[in-house]
């Protein structure tokens, strides 16, 4: 029992540092388009007082996202070097530092007012994403019993899943907030209707 439990552990706690995050990063982007879109112009025009045309924002925009998959190619590459020099569970800890950082980049790029930091935050991103799709059933594999151990060796996919769940959900915060925002701005108008309709029954 205690053996299961400590197996368990070790696939959570490998699986979220490791294939959760790629899920996760992969599709959290979809949602802000519009918003991150709307950044790049701003910051263009308080650098140089001009827009950008449309075209540029969409270039740029297609080169933060592709800046993700970037990083995940020479994550892919580095990961073999790290898990023989450093082993696995060492080496996905390290990937974490990566992922950390590109959060750390992505997270103040609006107050530094640099979408640059977008871009280099999701290159970061992708290298832990890299990492981990390469040595999280590596690592698992060799930590399950034999008799399971290929179960245990996919038991990334379903974390993996969970991630692009997990970054659509927080991707439609935008959408529940604006429609909370438009509910809140209608509810006054409503409850004066009532309130002045309520008035001219009593004065009748």
């Amino acid at each position: 029992m205690l053996q299961i439990r400590g197996l368990l552990l070790t696939i959570i706690a490998a699986c979220i540092g490791g294939t959760f995050q790629y899920g996760l990063n992969l599709t959290i982007i979809n949602a802000p388009t519009i918003f991150i879109q709307k950044f790049l112009n701003e910051t263009w025009i308080e650098r140089y007082g001009r827009p950008l045309e449309n075209n540029v924002i969409t270039l740029l925009w297609t080169i933060i996202v592709t800046a993700f998959s970037v990083g995940g190619l020479l994550g892919a590459v580095i990961a073999g070097p790290m898990a023989i020099t450093f082993g696995r569970r060492n080496s996905l800890l390290l990937s974490n530092v990566f992922v950390l950082v590109g959060a750390l980049l992505m997270g103040l790029s609006k107050m530094a007012k640099s979408f640059e930091m977008i871009l280099i935050g999701r290159f970061f991103s992708g290298i832990n994403s890299g990492v981990g799709l390469n040595i999280n059933p590596m690592y698992l594999g060799e930590s399950a019993p034999k008799k399971i151990r290929g179960t245990v060796a996919l038991s990334f996919a379903p974390f993996t899943a969970a991630g692009f769940v997990v970054g659509q959900t927080l991707g439609l915060g935008h959408i529940t907030t604006l429609s909370m925002y438009f509910v809140l701005q209608e509810f006054p108008v409503k409850k004066s209707s009532t309130s002045l309709l309520e008035q001219d029954a009593v004065s009748f």
